[in-house]
């Protein structure tokens, strides 16, 4: 759980983990109250989390990405950028790209998070639920040896 003061806007935390195959990933994620006024009144807020944390995030996309997808990459670090919005009752919508030059890793990774059926832990200001844009972003190591 991320508890940020009044004045901090975002923040980032990091999970890791690998694919079976054994493509490392990170996870970098970082949340906005959607609701400008709301966040700049507020005293204490807790922005959302998936259930588990990010490491938990970070499998869920080890899990369910398709290697195939991988398989034409040259070894080396890839980044997708994606945002969605995290509602009030821990549910996600919008999901959009930043963007990416890697096209088929972005289709798959939007496929991914567009399946999610996890509730998350919803987002709070001054107690009550609020919702948060919230900023994904997954590096992808490719190895030398990649188990295609």
């Amino acid at each position: 759980m991320v508890t940020l003061t009044n004045g901090q806007s975002h923040v980032t935390d990091i999970g890791n983990c690998k694919t079976q195959s054994g493509i490392g990933l990170n996870v970098e994620t970082s949340a906005t109250p959607v609701d400008s006024i709301t966040s700049s009144s507020a005293g204490l807020y807790v922005w959302p989390e998936y259930p588990g944390g990010k490491n938990s995030l970070c499998a869920y996309y080890a899990d369910n990405f398709d290697n195939i997808v991988l398989k034409d990459l040259k070894p080396g670090k890839y980044t997708i950028n994606l945002n969605f919005i995290v509602k009030t009752n821990g549910s996600i919508y919008q999901v959009t790209p930043d963007k990416n030059d890697i096209r088929l890793v972005t289709k798959e990774a939007l496929r991914i998070t567009r399946a999610m059926r996890t509730v998350w832990l919803p987002g709070i200001i001054n107690g009550k639920a609020a919702s948060f844009k919230f900023d994904l972003t997954l590096n992808f190591t490719i190895p030398e040896k990649f188990k295609k």
